[in-house]
């Protein structure tokens, strides 16, 4: 048979695997779109990480990660 083609499995405690549904108005979601874009990242990349930096308790270091 060969090679196996495209990239191999993540360990099962690296995927993504739960969703959460939400509404947005118009001008939330462009400004979530830009601010995306802006980051080079996906919009739910861009999401992912502002909802969990929201929740946790910040630190001096996780402020200036979030800058780099």
């Amino acid at each position: 048979m060969g090679k196996k083609l495209g990239r191999p499995k993540k360990p099962s405690a690296d995927r993504l695997q739960e969703t959460i549904h939400i509404r947005l108005t118009r001008d939330d979601y462009r400004a979530v779109q830009a601010a995306a874009k802006l980051s080079g990242v996906s919009e739910s990349e861009f999401a992912r990480k502002a909802l969990i930096l929201a929740t946790q308790k910040p630190t001096l270091g996780s402020v200036v990660d979030s800058l780099a």
